[in-house]
């Protein structure tokens, strides 16, 4: 399921791409196309959960808000962004900081949990509603990842998580010789309006990898308060569809054609993506991580980075350097 998930993922950073060269907004597009994903999905969450779906309360639907914050409103609207600065290539190698960045927030929030316990005098008897959210965000946080380093798996951990962001620090800041190309594809995507200030598009792309290692580390504690996989999947897309159109509405206030699509590729794009990625990518992520935890669904974010490199360089033949 998770490779399914990388696969559709490397597909859209070229579709995406070819949209972004014919003018359509990022901020946009990641509006139109969790509108798309949302729709697919909540046919799904009415029938199936339809009875174990909890009641959405007040506190609940703030929770879920933030949630979807975390993973659409911030960290989609800044990592389309700073593809629109770079390249696809260089945009999926940047989510190899995932795996290493979830690896440590589990690490550092299952390590805070005691500290934050006896700092606070925090009694989990308690029948306040804030204690009782409070204990339940830090168990499931602080029970996501152990490290033991006098063993060989916690220093394969450490050793793992230090190369890979030695690798992505490489790839911002170093950009070597070109590869050569072995032919001359057919297919090719115009530039002409990308790779605009690298030092910008990689920023924007290393601060939406924290906020996406955040997310999936919350999702624990969103699965233990909202069980309803479907359901959750389909208020973050919705939710997240609708901070995207508040934030691109102030930033494009004086620039209303932007909300309009009027090639087909830039259609294509975001029925595709709105379909895969925000839909059912977004479900079996949801399930995946409930199923496995965090660790192991970012553990292959990798493959997404493989697949986007061949493609890019067999198939439409664009240039790779050593470097970004």
């Amino acid at each position: 399921m998770m490779v399914l998930v990388q696969l559709s993922s490397a597909l859209v950073y070229f579709i995406t791409e070819a949209a972004f060269d014919q003018g359509l907004n990022p901020h946009v597009y990641v509006t139109y196309r969790h509108i798309v994903g949302g729709i697919l999905v909540l046919p799904f969450a009415y029938f199936f959960e339809k009875k174990t779906r909890p009641k959405l309360t007040v506190t609940m639907f703030v929770e879920i808000f933030l949630f979807s914050l975390l993973g659409v409103g911030l960290t989609v609207n800044m990592y389309f962004a700073s593809l629109n600065f770079t390249s696809s290539a260089f945009v999926s190698a940047t989510v190899n900081t995932i795996p290493s960045m979830t690896f440590i927030l589990a690490v550092i929030f299952r390590c805070s949990y005691s500290v934050v316990i006896s700092t606070m005098n925090f009694d989990v008897q308690k029948k306040d509603v804030s204690h009782k959210l409070l204990n339940e965000l830090l168990k499931s946080l602080c029970r996501q990842e152990v490290l033991n380093i006098r063993n060989s798996h916690g220093l394969a951990k450490v050793l793992g998580t230090t190369v890979s962001l030695v690798g992505v620090m490489t790839l911002t800041l170093y950009r070597g010789p070109a590869v050569k190309s072995l032919w001359n594809s057919s297919v090719h995507l115009s530039k002409n309006t990308f790779h605009k200030n690298w030092m910008t598009g990689s920023a924007l792309a290393v601060a939406s990898c924290t906020s996406w290692a955040i997310w999936f580390t919350m999702q624990g504690f969103m699965l233990t308060r909202y069980p309803a996989q479907l359901s959750l999947a389909t208020w973050t897309n919705f939710l997240g569809a609708a901070q995207s159109a508040v934030f691109t509405a102030i930033v494009m206030r004086h620039e209303p054609a932007a909300w309009s699509c009027t090639s087909l590729v830039g259609l294509g794009s975001i029925l595709f993506s709105g379909v895969f990625s925000s839909g059912l990518n977004t479900s079996m992520l949801i399930w995946c991580t409930k199923e496995k935890g965090p660790v192991f669904v970012t553990m292959f974010c990798p493959l997404q980075t493989l697949l986007v490199v061949v493609f890019a360089y067999f198939i439409l033949s664009d240039r790779l350097f050593m470097g970004r």
